[in-house]
């Protein structure tokens, strides 16, 4: 009403009444008429309509909740191309304005979007983020083989069967699927497991199976000695290439000073 002139309202679906007031302001819930009777001071009477048709509210297509694995990202898509996203996270800050939200998972959270349509109308929506904590992995110790040995990897679990494993590399590995792989390489080698849960989550741990060098045994050049007279056996040094000391047994021990020198 205009010119400071006051109506009465009614609607079509009964939703208003009010009278002497220049302006109504009501929730749309569905399509109405809107009827003003006014009435000026000198008595003259007009009278007009106005439609109010509801649009619905733009849809997000998210859904309600969704499990992710620690540190894995979640990849989720809201709305449709001719609508305007934001995403906020549970600190009410802006994430990305893109509907193809990647975000990264450290923790469970809700993740809130507000969502904006062609004609302006506004929608809100929220997703529950769970997630999910990783399988411990552990590889085994590191260990030291001789060479031509063998060597069992893998750690002790109290569900294996919980689990899937994989072992990389695999062709020195005679079943790269098993908890408990044996290897015997030829040279050092760092040996990588792959642990996944019931829920997909994986993770990774690695163990090093060092190779010993292979030893060179020296006990010293064959010598004549006169009856009653002493050799000194052995080499300087009398083994060599291993990364270990060494210990040393002689035989016939009957005829030596010291047997393990």
């Amino acid at each position: 009403a205009q010119n400071n002139y006051k109506g009465n309202w009614t609607s079509q679906a009964g939703s208003i009444t009010l009278t002497d007031t220049a302006k109504v302001t009501f929730k749309v819930t569905h399509n109405d008429q809107i009827y003003v009777k006014i009435t000026a001071p000198n008595g003259c009477v007009n009278y007009d309509t106005v439609s109010v048709t509801a649009k619905a509210l733009p849809k997000s297509y998210l859904p309600p909740q969704t499990s992710v694995c620690f540190k894995d990202t979640l990849h989720v898509t809201a709305g449709t191309p001719n609508d305007s996203v934001y995403w906020f996270n549970s600190f009410n800050t802006l994430l990305s304005k893109d509907r193809n939200l990647q975000f990264k998972v450290n923790a469970s959270e809700n993740l809130h979007l507000k969502i904006i349509d062609s004609i302006k109308c506004v929608n809100f929506d929220t997703i529950q983020v769970q997630m999910l904590s990783l399988p411990t992995a552990y590889a085994g110790r590191d260990t030291l083989i001789c060479p031509g040995t063998k060597a069992t990897l893998g750690g002790n679990y109290a569900t294996p069967g919980d689990y899937t494993f994989i072992w990389l590399p695999a062709n020195l590995l005679d079943n790269n699927l098993l908890l408990h792989p044996v290897t015997s390489p030829a040279v050092t080698t760092n040996f990588i497991m792959k642990i996944t849960d019931q829920n997909a989550c994986s993770n990774y741990d690695t163990v090093k199976i060092n190779v010993d060098a292979k030893s060179t045994v020296n006990a010293g050049i064959d010598t004549h000695i006169c009856l009653g007279k002493n050799a000194v056996l052995g080499s300087n040094p009398t083994a060599s290439g291993s990364g270990l000391p060494y210990g040393y047994v002689w035989s016939p021990s009957e005829s030596l000073d010291n047997s393990s020198i």
